[in-house]
């Protein structure tokens, strides 16, 4: 798996090549100029080949495949085999493509080497992108792929689903809806990738005899392209910024927004800081037994680094820390406030075990002045971890413990009660906008990033202390999540909003989890 993250090389399932070319086979002539960008083991070409297409192209920047590539194609006329880095060759080439088809390489920046990076920036800059939107190789794939086309060319690529919902993929998006009048989405109920938890889509972008402007999501079983077993066609004017809204029809969409913005946003709550991020979780954030047994107790703050550290728990006060960290690591290790003069043995011991195992060395931890110290973040009043299951995890931090960056740290201001915050947030229409929000990965698990978290309409006012006892108690005894959000929802919104509009409320949000829950 290490080597995939490096090379990219997740090779695209037979049944979805056969499906990729069944769909376009009786759309496109055979005469195409075709580009396969990422040739891998030439699956897509062959496929291409038996269905009687007679001009394509192959970039491989592999020199072992490329080789492969030459044996398996060898004295056909009908394919040119470039050993090239498609960063490279896409910018300098003078050659033009009716049909652009392949499966990205999907390799994150951290793993590209320095001399694909210069052509990167230079594709970047070229398209008046920002460089900082970079995020992983197939962004460069789908960009100079848009340039490399003929007049009415088309791109037909198997993307992550992030293209449709990550901030990164933003520049991509709008570029993608200015240059195309025709844009398909397939989405699948299975799982498409056996040895990946990535979860994919197709993109088939066009000119060609296109009727209407907008953007089609299908959603897929068995590989039949042809017969979606749900679609949706979205006008281009009524998009959000992420493409994940083809669940909802226009008015649902309408409905949602507009009873959004009769609430304050989150980012009304106060100030929102990111938690520590410590370069090395493992080193620095230690065990009760480890801190006792070499006395490191006035070295150590308490910190929570995951959310299931803190299951069934809505106030995190002193029992209920004292507990958690019986279970799990809870005591970061933090020597800001130490001259060296005052470390004990252990602690000078520990630090040269650090440096031994190159701790000190680790990007984060490097550019420190001493490679030790944390950064300086206040806890919050409230904390929410970016990234849940079923329901959301935000939680009243009595404890005041530091959290690791899975956690956003909201500082309130003095007019809001955090205990009534995190009462409010368990309402239908602020978790309806978790999901539409953020994004999902594979496995089913939702994340949202601060800026999203931040827009979040949040129906507040201040709850009585028995309603959040009951609330408190619903939580520690596990009640079934629909039944808590139900308790909330007749508190907070039934004052307010129509019991049919809650219900339909509820309906969007449900949508959205079976969406990523399958």
């Amino acid at each position: 798996m290490q080597e995939n993250k490096i090379t990219g090389s997740y090779y695209t399932p037979e049944k979805l090549v056969q499906a990729m070319i069944k769909y376009i086979n009786s759309n496109l002539n055979k005469n195409l100029k075709i580009l396969e960008p990422s040739g891998g083991d030439g699956r897509i070409v062959e496929e291409l080949l038996a269905a009687g297409y007679k001009n394509i192209d192959i970039v491989e920047y592999v020199k072992e495949k490329t080789d492969k590539l030459d044996l398996k194609f060898k004295n056909n006329k009908c394919i040119n085999i470039y050993n090239k880095d498609f960063t490279e060759f896409s910018l300098y080439t003078d050659n033009r493509y009716d049909l652009i088809i392949g499966n990205p390489p999907y390799i994150n920046k951290k793993y590209i080497v320095e001399n694909q990076k210069k052509y990167i920036k230079k594709s970047y800059i070229k398209n008046k992108f920002r460089y900082s939107d970079f995020n992983n190789i197939w962004n460069v794939f789908l960009l100079n792929s848009i340039n490399l086309l003929n007049k009415n060319g088309s791109i037909f690529f198997v993307l992550p689903i992030e293209f449709l919902q990550s901030l990164h993929s933003e520049s991509l998006r709008e570029l993608v809806l200015s240059k195309f009048k025709s844009i398909e989405i397939f989405l699948f109920k299975e799982k498409v990738f056996d040895n990946i938890s990535q979860s994919i889509c197709l993109v088939y972008l066009s000119d060609k005899d296109a009727k209407l402007e907008s953007i089609s999501y299908k959603l897929i079983k068995d590989y039949n392209l042809k017969e979606p077993i749900f679609k949706n066609n979205i006008d281009k004017n009524n998009l959000n910024k992420k493409w994940t809204s083809f669940i909802l029809d226009e008015s649902e969409f309408k409905f949602i927004t507009e009873l959004s913005n009769k609430y304050m946003r989150v980012d009304s709550l106060g100030k929102c800081a990111p938690g520590v991020v410590t370069g090395a979780n493992d080193y620095f954030i230690l065990s009760n037994e480890f801190v006792k047994n070499n006395n490191l107790q006035k070295y150590v703050k308490p910190i929570i680094s995951k959310a299931k550290q803190l299951k069934n728990i809505l106030i995190l006060d002193e029992e209920m820390f004292e507990n958690t960290s019986k279970e799990s690591n809870c005591n970061l290790l933090y020597l800001n406030e130490f001259n060296i003069e005052q470390f004990n043995d252990n602690i000078k011991k520990y630090i040269k075990y650090g440096e031994k195992r190159e701790i000190n060395k680790r990007y984060k931890c490097s550019k420190r002045n001493r490679w030790y110290d944390m950064p300086n973040n206040n806890p919050g009043d409230i904390v929410f971890f970016k990234r849940y299951d079923n329901l959301p995890k935000i939680i009243v931090n009595s404890k005041r413990c530091l959290t690791t960056d899975l956690g956003y740290n909201i500082i309130l201001d003095k007019k809001f009660d955090a205990k009534s915050v995190v009462f409010c947030f368990f309402n239908s229409l602020t978790l309806a906008l978790c999901e539409i929000k953020g994004r999902y990965y594979g496995g089913g698990v939702q994340e949202l990033t601060p800026r999203e978290f931040k827009e979040l309409a949040l129906p507040y006012k201040k709850i009585h202390y028995k309603q959040i006892e009951k609330f408190n108690k619903m939580v520690i005894e596990n009640k079934n999540f629909q039944e808590i959000i139900d308790y909330v929802d007749g508190i907070v919104l039934s004052e307010n909003i129509a019991y049919e509009d809650i219900r339909k409320i509820k309906e969007i949000r449900h949508k959205y989890l079976k969406r990523r829950k399958g």
